[in-house]
């Protein structure tokens, strides 16, 4: 869900993934469970921003985009919603 109100906001973590260099993914808990921020393909081509405790993506700092970028569907993508809710292109 979101919230305009910063008070009923959860915390986000950076964990560091070892075996990718730079590499990280965002987390929160909710009721005590781990939840990772995660883009994923969900059909062939398409990606889309999900919840889940089984994370998929590894994002890494762009120079180029000034962002944290994850190459997902063959394409780097940043964590971003606009009036769509679609996951964005760097190259938009």
């Amino acid at each position: 869900a979101t919230t305009t109100n910063a008070f009923e906001a959860v915390d986000v973590y950076v964990e560091t993934v070892e075996d990718v260099e730079g590499g990280v993914r965002f987390y929160f808990y909710v009721d005590g469970v781990k939840n990772y921020l995660d883009i994923n393909e969900y059909a062939e081509g398409k990606a889309g921003v999900r919840i889940t405790t089984e994370p998929s993506a590894v994002f890494t700092y762009s120079e180029d985009a000034k962002t944290y970028v994850a190459n997902v569907a063959g394409e780097d993508r940043y964590l971003g919603t606009y009036n769509t809710y679609n996951i964005s292109r760097i190259n938009n």
